[in-house]
């Protein structure tokens, strides 16, 4: 039965779509400085990183204006050890305020800036493990038990009809035996019977 559970887990994440992104992301939130093509600087927080680009949000941004931006190429300003290092970058999301952000072409000496101004920022690694959750063995089981159930579910919508029928029919005849099992009744006392 396991094993079958199991190979379900696998079909499963067979099925699943591919992730878009390349690069891992970091989460943080740190202060940094946009500056537009116009030249104005509108102070930010970047939510997360990655060595593609960077994720920030500027509070009380309009929708318009979010999709104005969309596309335009603009600069990022990062701060390390009382220096400000510049990044060009391409918007390449843009709504309610949450920009995703591509790096452009980076020369050799900006690349190294940009890890020592992200990766390498001793803050960044000080509290990753908070978002962690301690380990729940039985939560996990369950959570595997459940994705092989869903790949064959995922499995039977994809297989021939007669083959469906069939399934269909033995979930009805195990659903109707299950439905005859002994139940619980309680029984009432005398304080309940007044």
């Amino acid at each position: 039965m396991y094993n079958l559970l199991i190979l379900g887990a696998a079909v499963a994440v067979a099925v699943e779509a591919k992730q878009v992104r390349k690069d891992h992301r970091v989460e943080v939130a740190i202060p940094v400085a946009v500056r537009l093509h116009s030249g104005h600087l509108i102070q930010a927080q970047m939510k997360d990183f990655s060595l593609g680009g960077v994720r920030i949000e500027i509070d009380g941004m309009d929708e318009q204006t979010c999709q104005y931006l969309l596309g335009q190429s603009l600069e990022v300003i990062l701060n390390r050890g009382g220096q400000e290092f510049v990044f060009p970058m391409t918007v390449a999301y843009a709504h309610k305020g949450i920009f995703g952000m591509q790096l452009n072409e980076l020369s050799h000496q900006q690349q190294i800036q940009y890890v020592q101004c992200t990766f390498a920022r001793a803050d960044t690694w000080a509290k990753w493990q908070q978002g962690y959750q301690a380990d729940k063995p039985l939560s996990s089981m369950q959570a595997v038990l459940q994705v092989g159930f869903n790949g064959y579910k995922r499995l039977l919508q994809h297989c021939p009809k007669f083959v469906m029928v069939s399934v269909d029919a033995l979930l009805f005849c195990i659903e109707f035996i299950w439905s005859l099992r002994p139940r619980y009744v309680p029984t009432r006392t005398q304080s309940h019977a007044k």
